[in-house]
């Protein structure tokens, strides 16, 4: 029933320009000026036509680093049920592991922002936020050393020969954006 949801939410977002937006951003991340996309380089000229692919290290497929920024940025049948079912991969169980590995009070930051007295505010915050564990949930033998997750490696999500270009992108709906 969930995986349904996803799917009608996913098909609902195909024409919202946000989304289209977010999913061109994933796409041109990590890239840089040689890679191929929709069987151009970034130069224009014409290519082999695949797009960029990325082996099960996180590496494309040229050996070159794979933020995480570039991964596929919406759910839908075809990526959390068809694909990994067809490479023997437990959606649930990946994300279990992910969100056990991740998501943790050390590895987050709270901001709150209320027209409430500070022992309130306080009082909430604790109320809501206490089950959150300070450290990850799984035993990945590290020896009791915890650390926050480390994204370094990952550098920064666009390569410098992919900055200073203009990429239009034709509204679903009549507006104007610069970003």
């Amino acid at each position: 029933r969930e995986l349904k949801a996803v799917e009608s939410e996913f098909e609902l977002n195909k024409n919202n320009d946000d989304a289209r937006l977010s999913q061109l951003m994933s796409f041109t991340c990590g890239m840089d000026g040689d890679a191929p996309i929709m069987g151009r380089d970034w130069k224009g000229n014409k290519t082999d036509g695949g797009a960029s692919s990325c082996n099960s290290n996180g590496s494309s497929s040229s050996e070159k680093p794979f933020h995480p920024f570039a991964k596929f940025p919406w759910g839908n049948m075809n990526s959390l049920k068809i694909e990994p079912e067809a490479k023997g991969i437990d959606v649930m169980k990946e994300l279990r592991d992910h969100y056990d590995t991740h998501y943790y009070a050390k590895n987050m930051r709270l901001v709150v922002m209320a027209g409430y007295e500070l022992d309130e505010i306080q009082r909430q915050v604790v109320q809501y936020f206490k089950d959150i564990p300070a450290n990850p949930r799984n035993n990945d033998g590290s020896d009791g050393i915890i650390t926050t997750t480390n994204l370094h490696p990952y550098k920064l999500p666009f390569h410098s020969s992919s900055l200073g270009l203009i990429y239009r992108a034709i509204p679903v709906r009549h507006r104007h954006t610069l970003t």
